[in-house]
């Protein structure tokens, strides 16, 4: 309701608001996204650590699916003017939920984003394995210090965020980690702090489907 009642405040053309109304609206726009961001992710972890999420595995391509993830995080990425390295479509299906993949993938790209430097840039790298395909996300922020990574899949840990300008909710990794788990995968990472953090995940890999 917030948002529907103030994007009509924002776009209504019989009572146009002026200049400081546009720009409160536009705060309450990003605040109340934000804030859906937030009870979504919640309402995600509770559904994981309650053993009530639903995963529909599958085969599932994965270049496809990275293509649509950086159709996503491009305009994020414009505004830190962050290069984005992204390697061949490694042409391989994995088993996974679409969906759950899609958010995988989201959650770790606009990480790399939101925690690089201005101008930095970010690779996303494959490693095809016997039975798994790995994929890493590179960034070259500012890293993880060794007393945030004891804490880097603990619920509602902003890793010294906490008093930073960059939205996030403190969640979104553990619920990544727990999402991988559930399909059968695992979930690393190597950081270090002032040269940036490389993420990485591996799901089983899956036979291509008969058309």
């Amino acid at each position: 309701a917030i948002l529907g009642f103030t994007q009509l405040l924002r776009t209504d053309p019989k009572s146009p608001p002026h200049s400081q109304q546009a720009e409160s609206l536009d705060h309450i726009m990003k605040a109340s996204k934000h804030l859906l961001t937030l009870v979504n992710q919640v309402l995600d972890l509770a559904k994981v650590e309650s053993g009530h999420l639903d995963l529909k595995l599958k085969p599932t391509h994965m270049g496809n699916t990275v293509t649509d993830c950086l159709s996503l995080v491009d305009s994020l990425a414009s505004q830190k003017q962050i290069k984005l390295f992204i390697a061949d479509d490694p042409k391989v299906y994995v088993n996974a939920d679409p969906m759950r993949l899609k958010q995988i993938l989201i959650n770790l790209l606009s990480n790399a984003i939101k925690y690089n430097r201005p101008e930095g840039s970010l690779m996303l790298e494959y490693k095809k394995q016997t039975d798994s395909l790995r994929v890493l996300v590179i960034d070259t922020g500012s890293g993880i210090s060794h007393e945030n990574q004891q804490l880097l899949f603990s619920s509602f840990s902003r890793l010294g965020q906490e008093n930073s300008t960059t939205e996030g909710s403190g969640v979104g990794l553990v619920i990544t980690k727990k999402l991988i788990e559930a399909m059968g995968g695992r979930i690393g990472y190597q950081s270090k702090e002032q040269l940036g953090s490389t993420f990485w995940f591996e799901l089983p890999l899956a036979a291509q489907p008969v058309s």
